[in-house]
């Protein structure tokens, strides 16, 4: 009964983790579509003339840029998954 209830509180602790990773994963990438975004709005007229600077690449930049940080939050969550396990493994 006594691992029945510690495997119940651990699979709640996981569980908690990966959501509350996820909320903070998906606002850090919000809070970075914002700031990029809000750059950009500060920049002279003619650096929208640059050809690199165009509509199409600006708005792929602001979806590709934030995705990558979505990515390494989501990548920090893995190495605790895997990590977890050998840290409570007794040997």
């Amino acid at each position: 009964m006594m691992f029945v209830a510690a495997g119940l509180v651990l699979g709640l602790a996981i569980f908690g983790q990966v959501v509350f990773f996820s909320v903070a994963g998906e606002r850090l990438v919000r809070r970075m579509r914002a700031m990029a975004f809000a750059a950009m709005l500060r920049q002279e007229m003619a650096w929208f003339d640059m050809p690199e600077n165009q509509t199409g690449s600006l708005c792929s930049r602001l979806s590709a840029d934030a995705a990558c940080i979505g990515g390494v939050s989501e990548l920090e969550e893995t190495k605790i998954r895997i990590t977890r396990p050998l840290a409570t493994t007794k040997i």
